[in-house]
């Protein structure tokens, strides 16, 4: 088959694999009129000078690993191609260059020599040789590599001289050379992957590399921070910031707010509902570029609706792309017909491809009413076989969403029902891992990346009978034929590219961010009752003498009832540890299928599943992390691959400053509030009126108004929580959060006192004091607030336990990465063992304050403490 020709049947695909394109050019959001081919950009502005520091953002969360064999998604891509070289450049423009190979060879078709730079150094001053390289191509062999699939074709790898590695392959490859521009192709230092062993690329192992920034410190929870090589062997990339911060904040309203205050210096991948703020900002600059970014609808069904190449045919003539990425995507996407965007042709061939495209039977990127005509013929040949058809896409993902509703709008025109089902983040990325996630769904829409700008990195995945993405059965011997000589592309789980368009907002000093190397600093590569558990008695105990302890005072003679209260905390906290185990235990989901790939034999499976104990029964392994927790082991994290202790260790600080400082604020203003309201007329309409909005805005609305207000405009306070070492830096940056946490608590508090206060004043043991000329502050202190402290001890009580919830949606607001961070983080990620952590941490502390409550109330209350003693 001729090059064309071959070209033209892998373009082919796009009707019978992919009903919808959209390619995305770079950062999203602008204004049609303002984006043009003319406004993207492959790099920002050059660097003008040094800085000492700089504050980046990763918008996708903090890394799950820095290890380059595991690094598969945007955020370690991005921190690995900062620290390390791979042998080829993959630079802004998408073309390659030589890298650590200063020059390749082939001297066949199954042959590759590569020469080795010979003026490399790690950060250690270690001269980098060829046993490193073959030392970090082998590690790619492994079946859990991400990059593995680039390595099928591979026979072996040897060093051949100082300075010279040969790898020989079974078969031609037209792939693998073009694939050692990404993390494919990064070399480490063997020495030290070697002796951190399980833990090299994690927060505690860390790694050696030659890139232009050195890893300095990776606070889990927190932040990375990385420090300038002085020593790099390229000049035109060194970095241009002494030290670089980087910080995990997922939440698009914090992040906004953080850019357009200066707190952070810039980000790539901004979401889109951040665009249209940062635009009209004065304190950056937005870029726009090309992206190998992709919006796809896939078939992932071998039989029914998205099995039918009609349907499928007729879903994509019926889709107003233009529409979708002007109204959508506000203009920052480009309508794409084939299933691949231009960005993501082979520059080599990229006229053929072109011609290819122009000779396809393409949907248009508005329908015609010829098109709309044909779609509708399409669909009456199946009119019997027709039912109604569900698209997935993922909750919260709120472009997606708005996608998903427009391709709806369009099946319904030619006759399709089509139902858009959302799905939790993990079950929607289940989807891509496990079968069993994909019964009673038709198609899947969902963003899917090139590692590099040839269709042949993601095209088979799809188009081959065998494809790991081909879920709908698409076979055809002439595109199995086409896609032979090339890496069989069956990857171990979907891959971000390492360097998507290039769209930093940074301060003034960093147009594109100053940190970065020449052309780009930093490289590219989301009124209660408390419980009554303490008054039931669950073993026979002996009442006390009365004889013995009458002359006991009577809080003495309530101690004697703690080995009880005591038991009772333990069973009900023993009840809640069950309960939590059992039911993440039991969840849908396998974490075995999730580590060890969709392309995982059976019995790799099983030899990861009786490494992580899941071949044993449910009571067994309850026992078991029961019995570790006596021993202060919470368990390894599935994705960090480190003690749970030792990763939450660092948030819970921030938590317990975030909780403990509301929990002041609440009490001071909350009762404060409420006696000043009970007291005095004139201003209790005022306060009551304020407690109410108090009560009615949501934490997050909170958060927004009071970083515009107070970070944005007036400066007074920053728009990040965290802060520095010390204490009075790390309260001060807590300030905004602590407030919003306390907001409606607060409010809640405040009105709780004031209803007490006034009952207990108009009371007429109140009045008798008054009659008696006792002094106002004396029957306030000792007669009101005495008795009216009894419910408010409860409602405080109440409260303090629930910011443990609120917790979480605080910390994301502010880009916090305390506990409540790391909970989303692990339900998001399917980490059981943090889940269980934090879980069974926020039901020990609300118990814990449950039982001080009681405790108090004994204390306040003579008839509490009579009962509780006898």
């Amino acid at each position: 088959m001729s090059a064309p020709a071959r070209w033209r049947r892998l373009l082919a695909v796009t009707a019978a694999a992919s009903a919808l394109a959209l390619g995305a050019a770079g950062c999203t959001g602008l204004p049609p009129a303002t984006l043009g081919s003319e406004t993207l950009r492959s790099t920002s502005d050059p660097a003008g000078g040094r800085l000492s520091s700089l504050v980046w953002d990763l918008p996708m969360g903090e890394p799950t690993t820095l290890d380059y064999q595991q690094a598969g998604d945007f955020s370690p891509y991005h921190v690995v191609s900062n620290l390390c070289d791979s042998l080829l450049r993959l630079n802004p423009d998408y073309s390659t260059s030589p890298g650590l190979a200063r020059s390749w060879e082939q001297p066949d078709d199954r042959t590759l020599v590569l020469h080795l730079r010979d003026d490399v150094t790690f950060w250690d001053g270690t001269p980098l040789t060829s046993a490193d390289v073959v030392y970090s191509l082998k590690r790619q062999l492994a079946p859990s590599a991400v990059a593995g699939s680039f390595f099928v074709n591979v026979k072996t790898i040897e060093a051949t001289g100082s300075h010279t590695v040969t790898v020989r392959f079974t078969k031609p490859d037209e792939l693998f050379l073009k694939e050692l521009a990404t993390t494919a192709g990064t070399v480490v230092q063997a020495r030290q992957a070697r002796r951190a062993g399980k833990k090299f690329g994690t927060a505690t192992g860390g790694m050696m590399c030659s890139g232009p920034f050195e890893l300095t410190k990776w606070t889990s929870g927190s932040r990375i921070e990385l420090k300038a090589n002085r020593h790099y062997w390229d000049p035109a990339y060194r970095a241009r910031a002494d030290k670089v911060t980087l910080l995990f904040v997922t939440d698009t309203t914090a992040l906004t707010q953080a850019l357009a205050s200066g707190a952070i210096a810039g980000a790539y991948e901004v979401p889109n509902s951040a665009l249209p703020t940062l635009k009209g900002s004065p304190r950056g600059q937005l870029y726009f570029g090309p992206s190998l970014k992709s919006l796809q609808m896939i078939p992932i069904q071998p039989t029914g609706m998205s099995a039918n190449p009609d349907i499928r045919r007729a879903l994509s003539l019926a889709v107003n792309r233009e529409e979708l990425a002007r109204t959508v995507y506000r203009g920052a996407a480009a309508p794409s017909t084939t299933v691949l965007p231009e960005t993501g042709w082979d520059p080599e061939a990229e006229d053929a491809y072109r011609a290819a495209a122009k000779s396809m039977p393409l949907a248009h990127d508005v329908p015609t009413a010829a098109d709309l005509k044909e779609a509708r013929a399409l669909v009456a040949k199946h009119r019997d076989d027709l039912r109604p058809a569900v698209l997935a896409v993922q909750a919260g993902a709120q472009d997606l969403i708005s996608t998903a509703t427009v391709i709806q709008q369009a099946a319904e025109s030619i006759g399709i029902k089509l139902t858009v089902r959302q799905l939790p983040a993990l079950q929607f990325s289940s989807v891509f891992y496990d079968p069993s996630y994909r019964k009673g769904l038709d198609f899947a829409l969902a963003e899917t990346f090139l590692d590099i700008p040839d269709p042949l990195d993601w095209v088979p995945n799809l188009a081959l009978t065998d494809g790991i993405f081909n879920w709908a059965g698409y076979s055809d011997p002439a595109v199995d034929s086409a896609g032979q000589g090339t890496a069989d592309q069956r990857p171990e789980s979907p891959r971000r590219p390492h360097h998507r368009g290039t769209a930093p907002v940074g301060g003034q000093d960093a147009g594109r961010p100053a940190a970065l190397p020449a052309r780009g600093d930093l490289h590219e590569q989301r009124h209660h009752r408390r419980s009554h558990f303490l008054r039931l008695h669950l073993l026979p105990v002996p009442r006390p003498d009365r004889t013995q302890v009458s002359g006991m005072p009577p809080l003495a003679r309530s101690l004697l009832t703690w080995p009880l209260r005591l038991l009772g905390l333990a069973a009900t906290m023993l009840v809640a540890a069950f309960a939590l185990f059992a039911a993440l235990n039991l969840a849908p989901g396998d974490p075995a299928t999730r580590l060890a790939g969709p392309r995982a034999s059976q019995r790799t499976l099983e030899a990861v599943r009786h490494q992580l104990g899941l071949d044993q029964p449910l009571p067994t392994r309850f026992w078991d992390w029961l019995g570790g927790l006596f021993q202060g082991d919470f368990g390894t994290s599935l994705t960090y691959r480190q003690s749970v202790s030792s990763l939450l260790g660092p948030r819970v600080t921030d938590t317990v400053l975030l909780v403990g400082y509301a929990a002041v604020l609440i009490v001071v203003f909350g009762v404060g509030l409420g006696v000043w309201s009970a007291l005095s007329r004139r201003i209790g309409g005022v306060i009551t009126a304020f407690t109410s909005v108090g009560l009615a805005v949501p934490a997050f609305v909170a958060a927004s108004a009071l970083v515009a207000l107070l970070s944005v405009q007036v400066h007074w306070f920053p728009a990040l929580g965290g802060g520095g070492p010390s204490l009075a830096d790390r309260l001060y940056h807590l300030t905004l959060p602590a407030i919003t946490l306390a907001l409606a608590w607060a409010a809640y508090l405040a009105q709780i006192t004031r209803a007490s206060v006034r009952e207990e004043a108009g009371r007429e043991y109140v009045e008798t004091a008054r009659s008696r000329g006792l002094p106002a502050r004396r029957v306030l202190r000792h007669h009101i607030l005495r008795n009216a402290m009894i419910p408010i001890s409860t409602a405080a009580g109440l409260t303090v336990g629930g910011l443990i919830a609120a917790d979480v949606v605080v910390e994301q607001a502010f880009g916090l990465n305390g506990l409540g961070a790391a909970l989303v983080s692990a339900v998001a990620q399917k980490d059981t063992p943090v889940v269980q952590a934090v879980g069974l941490l926020m039901v020990v502390v609300f118990i814990v304050v449950n039982a001080a409550t009681d405790v108090l109330q004994a204390a306040l209350d003579p008839r509490i403490r009579a009962v509780s003693s006898r």
